[in-house]
């Protein structure tokens, strides 16, 4: 009706109204206004609208940070470190010295602290008269003579062991096992002998002598013997 009114009025003026193009569904401007808005209800934000920094996500490990030097570090040196002094056993020092005279026995030290390792019964009474003889100011011969004699006895009770043993064997079992005992006690002795010979070298020497394993006995022995009263 209304269009029948304006153009009735149009065709009076002599003016055309052009046919009004339809538009379909799809038929949009992006250049138009009203485009914008719309779409901006659409989405809810504005197309222009930077999205802000995509969160990280969670469980995600950090960057590894890496470290040129620790603060806790040592200092690096350029050469070795020198090598630490080791403390002497019972803060005695059992090297020897070839020029001093030992009080109590008037011999030269290493030949006193050489003595006492002379293999089987002849080292261990020598240990044990040096330890009668000299005061206990001769602390580097009375510490190799108790060692020397602590290690006598562990060898005599060594061999005392492997006898025993023999012996049962030999009553109860004999044979093969009574000869491997034998065998094992005459080796024993042979080691013994070796090891003593080259301790003998090693005192001879000057150099120190420390069996730590015997420390505590070799401590308790020097205790109980007490030198003579010059």
């Amino acid at each position: 009706m209304r269009r029948e009114l304006l153009g009735l009025v149009f065709r009076k003026k002599n003016v055309t109204i052009p046919a009004m193009e339809k538009r379909g569904q799809y038929d949009t401007n992006p250049l138009d206004p009203e485009y914008a808005r719309q779409t901006e209800r659409a989405w809810g934000r504005s197309t222009e609208e930077e999205l802000p920094h995509a969160p990280v996500a969670e469980g995600a490990e950090a960057p590894t940070r890496r470290y040129v030097e620790f603060p806790g570090d040592p200092p690096r040196y350029q050469a070795a470190p020198p090598p630490l002094a080791t403390a002497p056993v019972n803060g005695i020092n059992l090297s020897a010295s070839r020029t001093r005279t030992v009080a109590g026995l008037g011999i030269a030290e290493n030949i006193a602290v050489t003595l006492p390792y002379i293999p089987f019964f002849i080292g261990a009474a020598l240990a044990a008269i040096e330890l009668f003889l000299t005061p206990r100011s001769e602390t580097r011969v009375r510490a190799n003579a108790a060692q020397a004699l602590s290690l006598h006895l562990a060898i005599m009770g060594g061999g005392l062991l492997f006898r025993f043993a023999h012996l049962m064997a030999e009553i109860t079992l004999g044979g093969l096992s009574s000869a491997l005992l034998s065998a094992g006690w005459v080796l024993f002795q042979i080691v013994a002998f070796i090891f003593l010979i080259s301790l003998m070298v090693k005192a001879w020497n000057g150099n120190a002598i420390d069996l730590a394993p015997l420390a505590q006995v070799s401590r308790r022995i020097e205790r109980a013997i007490e030198p003579r009263r010059l």
